[in-house]
């Protein structure tokens, strides 16, 4: 009979914390807090790999570069393959405006996501004891960080 008793106590106190947390879920807004941090890492994501695909077009042959790009691209979404691999080739053939602007944007979109992730941070993690982490994921330290 005690371990029946336990096993309701231990069952109660399990969806407690599960409604707790779905309750403060709601309250902070995580659904679209989690969308906005994912939407602004997506904007960012996108100019940091086409100036990645600069930078290994140095290193790396064109044509093997194109070639290998296409073949993960078919194997990932094998419908888009080729019109996304004709704008890497556009992409590649005026590198040097697209580095300096896809550097800019890039510049600007994560500054935006590391300011929603530290604002979507702030809500979930709410700060206590007067600590605050804003310091340490500026965007300006992070983006020094990755260009050395």
């Amino acid at each position: 009979m005690n371990k029946q008793k336990n096993a309701n106590w231990r069952l109660r106190r399990l969806f407690s914390f599960l409604l707790r947390v779905l309750r403060g879920f709601k309250r902070n807004q995580g659904l679209l807090l989690s969308s906005a941090v994912a939407y602004h890492t997506l904007l960012s994501i996108v100019p940091m790999s086409i100036l990645a695909l600069i930078v290994l077009s140095h290193f790396i042959e064109g044509k093997r570069l194109i070639h290998t790009l296409t073949t993960y691209l078919a194997m990932v979404i094998p419908g888009y393959a080729a019109t996304l691999t004709e704008q890497v080739r556009v992409f590649l053939e005026h590198r040097k405006v697209i580095g300096i602007i896809g550097f800019l944007v890039m510049l600007f979109f994560s500054s935006i996501a590391f300011s929603m992730l530290e604002n979507a941070m702030s809500v979930i993690f709410f700060n206590v004891s007067g600590f605050s982490a804003a310091t340490f994921s500026s965007p300006q330290l992070f983006l020094m960080c990755i260009s050395c």
